[in-house]
């Protein structure tokens, strides 16, 4: 039998197979670069609480035995700020970090073969800033994105890593813990209103150093799964 002439060869149909292969996996985009930073990030940061503690405690063991010097109160109160303000500034640039990685994750989803997922990447970062809605779809939506990461064809049959539960009850407590002190700073002003407040910066950080390292502890898992999901998806 005689070859069709206008037949494309074997090497070109290789090819094409090839590259449509890889087109199709060109959305997948792989984690490692910002997970390492954002894990960085939330290491230093539960550092940083346990530094706010230390320093916390100080202060409290100052009020506690009044009177005291003003080279002591002075010394204290700048201690405090500066562990405030480095609280503050790293906060906010691992949220930038968090936010960033959230939104690559989920946009990862889709490629990994998860459908009728309940969350956009956009509006499972901007959950986070929305008022009474966030005290409950950030974690609905982290909890989607783990389990659809580990088993993106039936993720809505996988169960919940109580990691996740956990993460986000400490997050709910040091946010009423956080906004308890504001409260408090603006209602007594008054020695024992000072040392009220202390208590809960001490509350508050003893808090979120777990907080910090559940979160690390996701980032990563949730990078592995779709690493690996990915490489078994390619396989098969």
């Amino acid at each position: 039998m005689q070859s069709n002439p206008y037949a494309p060869s074997p090497s070109t149909l290789k090819d094409a197979s090839q590259g449509a292969l890889e087109q199709g996996a060109s959305g997948f985009r792989d984690l490692g670069g910002i997970t390492r930073i954002l894990s960085m990030l939330l290491l230093v940061g539960a550092g940083c609480e346990a530094l706010s503690l230390v320093s916390s405690l100080m202060q409290l063991n100052l009020l506690e035995h009044a009177p005291y010097s003003k080279a002591l109160a002075d010394a204290n109160d700048e201690r405090e700020r500066v562990v405030h303000g480095a609280q503050f500034i790293l906060y906010l640039v691992t949220m930038v970090f968090f936010a960033r990685w959230i939104y690559l994750a989920h946009r990862n989803l889709p490629e990994l073969g998860a459908r009728l997922l309940h969350f956009t990447p956009g509006w499972a970062v901007g959950s986070l800033f929305i008022p009474i809605l966030s005290w409950w779809l950030p974690y609905r939506a982290m909890r989607d994105l783990a389990k659809a990461s580990r088993n993106p064809w039936r993720w809505d049959l996988e169960d919940t890593p109580p990691v996740i539960v956990i993460w986000w009850i400490l997050w709910l407590v040091v946010e009423f813990v956080g906004s308890g002190a504001l409260q408090m700073s603006a209602r007594d002003r008054t020695l024992r209103g000072f040392e009220n407040l202390t208590l809960y910066q001490c509350v508050s950080s003893v808090l979120s150093v777990p907080l910090y390292l559940l979160a690390r502890y996701i980032v990563r898992r949730v990078w592995r799964d779709q690493s690996d999901t990915f490489t078994r998806s390619g396989a098969g």
